[in-house]
């Protein structure tokens, strides 16, 4: 039988403090990853402004999402969303969606989105906001 030496009070804490400090050191990466979101802004020739979003677009991002895409919209005429990098689309960034296309109809102007896919596109279709938005499968599509 194998009998383990005897561990004191202290090296126990120490190891458990370390661990601790780890799962935070992660927790807090995992934080910082979730709320980063990457938008970009072009025009095309042939009127219509993109605005590129990559990342998560969900109640942590929403807010500054849409605070660009109405910026964006108080310049532009035609604004598609770029959708071909965002990975994920919450019910908060199906709100922003629909108040931008309201706020574009409301000033006569367009608004849509592009490239949606996976489970991005899969939320668009199940909410009909594809049909909607009428949804562009691709940016060459405008």
């Amino acid at each position: 039988q194998f009998i383990s030496p005897p561990v004191e009070a202290g090296d126990f804490l120490r190891v458990r403090l370390k661990r601790v400090i780890l799962d935070v050191k992660l927790n807090e990466r995992r934080l910082t990853m979730a709320t980063e979101i990457i938008q970009k802004e072009e025009q095309l020739d042939n009127g219509w402004t993109v605005w590129s979003v990559e990342g998560r677009i969900d109640a942590v991002t929403s807010d500054t999402a849409y605070a660009k895409g109405e910026e964006i919209l108080e310049r532009a005429e035609k604004l598609v969303l770029d959708m071909r990098k965002v990975s994920y689309l919450s019910s908060a960034g199906i709100r922003i969606l629909v108040r931008l296309f309201k706020r574009a109809k409301k000033q006569e102007k367009e608004f849509t989105v592009a490239g949606a896919a996976d489970m991005v596109k899969m939320v668009l279709e199940d909410s009909d906001l594809d049909t909607v938005l009428k949804a562009r499968d691709s940016l060459a599509d405008l």
